[in-house]
């Protein structure tokens, strides 16, 4: 009976060590936050932005970057861009070759 699981935690209960675990890290740095902010705040210069930049990451999702290739998925999209592009520089050309009045 391949993927039927038996025992443990039901799908979606929370591990009750890792709750703890976050509670108190929590409540540590919920009593030590004005210390905290405090000593932020004396930090300069790249101290300062390695901090700050080294938080970002706990409040903004990390984006990834994307690659797009002449092969495979894609191409339709690729095809569309370089169509575009050829258009926009007609059009350039065009303006360039009329008459000013």
């Amino acid at each position: 009976m391949e993927g039927k699981k038996f025992g443990g935690r039901k799908k979606g209960t929370p591990n009750v060590t890792t709750k703890v675990w976050r509670d108190t890290i929590g409540s540590i740095l919920n009593d030590d936050k004005e210390l905290f902010i405090q000593r932020l705040h004396s930090l300069r210069g790249k101290s300062y932005v390695h901090a700050y930049i080294s938080m970002l990451k706990f409040v903004c999702p990390q984006l990834s970057s994307i690659s797009l290739n002449d092969e495979g998925e894609g191409n339709d999209f690729m095809k569309k861009l370089r169509d575009i592009s050829k258009e926009a520089e007609k059009k350039e050309v065009d303006q360039e070759e009329e008459p000013l009045p």
